[in-house]
C-alpha cells in the first residue's frame, strides 16, 4: 500500500510541476509578444513610439514607458488604455499584477529615438 501511495504522490508532484512550468511559459511568451506589439500600437495611437522596458517577476510585471512630456499631457488616461489593450489581447497576463510607469523622456533620449526611427524607415524602404 505504501509503494502505491508513493507512486501516486510522485505523479501528482510531477503533474503540478508540469502545470506550473506550462503557465510560466505562457506568461513569458505573452510578455515577449506584448513587447513587440504594444509599442507599435501606442505609436499608432499617440504618433510616437515609446521606449519600452519591462521587468517580470513571478508575481508581477513592471512596465516602464518613456514618452515625451507633450504626449503625457495630451493623454492622461494612457495607463487605462494600455491595461485595456493587455486585457483584450493578452488575457493570460493578469492586469491586477501589472504595474505601469509612465516616465518623461529627456531631450537626449528624444534625439536618440528620432535618429533610430530614421534608420528604421530607411531599412524598411530597402
Amino acid at each position: 500500500m505504501s509503494k502505491g501511495f508513493k507512486k501516486i504522490c510522485g505523479y501528482i508532484i510531477l503533474v503540478v510541476i508540469g502545470f506550473l512550468g506550462y503557465t510560466l511559459f505562457r506568461k513569458i511568451k505573452a510578455v515577449v509578444e506584448l513587447s513587440k506589439t504594444l509599442p507599435q500600437y501606442l505609436k499608432n495611437i499617440l504618433g510616437e513610439k515609446p521606449k519600452f522596458d519591462f521587468n517580470m517577476n513571478l508575481h508581477r510585471i513592471i512596465m516602464t514607458f518613456h514618452l515625451s512630456p507633450d504626449v503625457l499631457k495630451k493623454n492622461p488616461d494612457l495607463k487605462e488604455t494600455i491595461l485595456d489593450y493587455i486585457n483584450d489581447f493578452y488575457p493570460v497576463l493578469s492586469s491586477k499584477r501589472i504595474e505601469i510607469e509612465l516616465v518623461e523622456k529627456d531631450v537626449e533620449q528624444q534625439k536618440e529615438q528620432t535618429s533610430e526611427e530614421k534608420k528604421e524607415e530607411k531599412s524598411e524602404e530597402n
